[in-house]
Protein backbone atom coordinates (compact mmCIF):
# COMPACT_ATOMS: atom_id res chain seq x y z
CA UNK A 1 0.00 0.00 0.00
CA UNK A 2 2.78 2.08 0.96
CA UNK A 3 4.19 1.37 -2.44
CA UNK A 4 1.35 2.45 -4.36
CA UNK A 5 0.72 5.54 -2.37
CA UNK A 6 4.22 6.70 -3.37
CA UNK A 7 3.30 6.50 -7.10
CA UNK A 8 -0.07 8.09 -6.32
CA UNK A 9 1.36 11.24 -4.94
CA UNK A 10 4.27 11.96 -7.62
CA UNK A 11 2.27 14.90 -8.97
CA UNK A 12 3.99 18.41 -7.87
CA UNK A 13 0.99 19.69 -6.34
CA UNK A 14 -0.35 16.67 -4.24
CA UNK A 15 0.49 16.50 -0.78
CA UNK A 16 -0.78 13.05 0.06
CA UNK A 17 -2.61 10.12 -1.65
CA UNK A 18 -4.14 7.72 0.55
CA UNK A 19 -5.50 4.66 -0.46
CA UNK A 20 -8.52 2.96 0.50
CA UNK A 21 -9.30 -0.60 0.33
CA UNK A 22 -8.46 -3.05 3.13
CA UNK A 23 -11.28 -5.47 3.28
CA UNK A 24 -13.07 -4.25 0.06
CA UNK A 25 -13.98 -5.29 -3.32
CA UNK A 26 -11.77 -2.75 -5.13
CA UNK A 27 -9.39 0.64 -4.18
CA UNK A 28 -10.32 3.91 -3.58
CA UNK A 29 -8.16 6.74 -3.35
CA UNK A 30 -8.43 10.19 -1.41
CA UNK A 31 -5.84 13.30 -2.50
CA UNK A 32 -5.00 16.05 -0.48
CA UNK A 33 -3.46 19.32 -2.68
CA UNK A 34 -0.29 20.59 -1.39
CA UNK A 35 -1.51 25.00 -0.82
CA UNK A 36 2.34 26.34 -2.34
CA UNK A 37 2.79 23.97 -4.73
CA UNK A 38 -0.85 23.93 -5.83
CA UNK A 39 -0.96 27.68 -6.01
CA UNK A 40 2.31 27.96 -8.24
CA UNK A 41 1.23 25.52 -10.67
CA UNK A 42 -2.02 26.55 -11.00
CA UNK A 43 -0.82 29.77 -11.87
CA UNK A 44 1.31 28.32 -14.42
CA UNK A 45 -1.44 26.31 -16.07
CA UNK A 46 -3.68 29.98 -15.56
CA UNK A 47 -6.29 28.40 -13.94
CA UNK A 48 -7.75 29.27 -10.38
CA UNK A 49 -6.21 27.93 -8.03
CA UNK A 50 -9.47 25.61 -6.52
CA UNK A 51 -9.42 22.05 -6.17
CA UNK A 52 -12.39 21.33 -7.91
CA UNK A 53 -11.03 23.21 -11.58
CA UNK A 54 -11.94 20.76 -14.17
CA UNK A 55 -7.68 20.14 -15.25
CA UNK A 56 -6.98 19.46 -11.84
CA UNK A 57 -9.01 16.18 -12.35
CA UNK A 58 -8.08 15.60 -15.59
CA UNK A 59 -4.35 15.77 -14.42
CA UNK A 60 -5.01 13.57 -11.75
CA UNK A 61 -6.91 11.21 -13.79
CA UNK A 62 -4.30 10.52 -16.13
CA UNK A 63 -1.51 10.18 -13.47
CA UNK A 64 -3.80 7.25 -11.53
CA UNK A 65 -3.99 5.98 -15.30
CA UNK A 66 -0.53 5.78 -15.81
CA UNK A 67 0.11 4.29 -11.83
CA UNK A 68 -2.74 2.00 -12.30
CA UNK A 69 -0.97 0.69 -15.53
CA UNK A 70 1.89 -0.85 -13.56
CA UNK A 71 -0.15 -2.50 -11.01
CA UNK A 72 -2.46 -6.01 -10.67
CA UNK A 73 -6.27 -5.72 -11.56
CA UNK A 74 -6.80 -5.80 -7.85
CA UNK A 75 -4.57 -2.77 -6.67
CA UNK A 76 -5.81 -0.38 -9.50
CA UNK A 77 -7.47 3.08 -7.94
CA UNK A 78 -11.19 2.69 -9.32
CA UNK A 79 -12.14 6.17 -7.82
CA UNK A 80 -10.68 8.83 -6.37
CA UNK A 81 -11.76 12.35 -4.58
CA UNK A 82 -9.79 15.55 -3.90
CA UNK A 83 -10.34 16.67 0.01
CA UNK A 84 -11.48 20.08 -0.24
CA UNK A 85 -8.39 20.78 2.47
CA UNK A 86 -4.76 19.58 2.99
CA UNK A 87 -4.19 16.89 5.76
CA UNK A 88 -2.63 18.67 8.86
CA UNK A 89 -0.80 17.77 12.14
CA UNK A 90 -3.34 20.36 13.71
CA UNK A 91 -6.39 18.60 12.55
CA UNK A 92 -5.41 15.29 13.58
CA UNK A 93 -4.96 13.40 9.95
CA UNK A 94 -0.95 13.34 10.24
CA UNK A 95 1.40 12.76 13.06
CA UNK A 96 4.32 15.09 14.12
CA UNK A 97 6.35 13.39 11.65
CA UNK A 98 4.02 13.97 8.95
CA UNK A 99 2.86 10.26 8.57
CA UNK A 100 -0.86 9.67 7.76
CA UNK A 101 -3.09 8.38 10.74
CA UNK A 102 -4.94 6.91 8.32
CA UNK A 103 -8.16 5.67 10.88
CA UNK A 104 -8.30 9.53 11.53
CA UNK A 105 -8.64 10.09 7.42
CA UNK A 106 -10.92 7.02 7.28
CA UNK A 107 -13.26 8.36 9.96
CA UNK A 108 -13.11 11.91 9.31
CA UNK A 109 -13.52 10.98 5.54
CA UNK A 110 -16.14 7.99 5.83
CA UNK A 111 -18.94 9.80 4.07
CA UNK A 112 -17.00 10.60 0.46
CA UNK A 113 -15.35 7.28 0.85
CA UNK A 114 -18.63 5.48 1.28
CA UNK A 115 -20.27 7.69 -1.79
CA UNK A 116 -17.41 6.37 -3.71
CA UNK A 117 -17.82 2.94 -3.03
CA UNK A 118 -21.72 3.22 -3.39
CA UNK A 119 -21.37 4.15 -6.90
CA UNK A 120 -23.98 1.78 -8.99
CA UNK A 121 -22.52 -1.05 -10.74
CA UNK A 122 -22.15 0.04 -14.53
CA UNK A 123 -20.97 3.25 -13.77
CA UNK A 124 -17.97 3.86 -15.33
CA UNK A 125 -14.96 4.20 -12.79
CA UNK A 126 -13.57 7.68 -12.83
CA UNK A 127 -10.02 6.25 -14.40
Amino acid sequence: MVKIEARLKAVSFLQEGVLIGDGRNFCVALFSLDPENFAEWAKKEGIPAEAGHPKVREVLEKHVKEVNSTLASFEWVKYFEVLPTPLTVDGGELTASLKVKRKVVSSKYAALIEAMYSRPAGVTADV
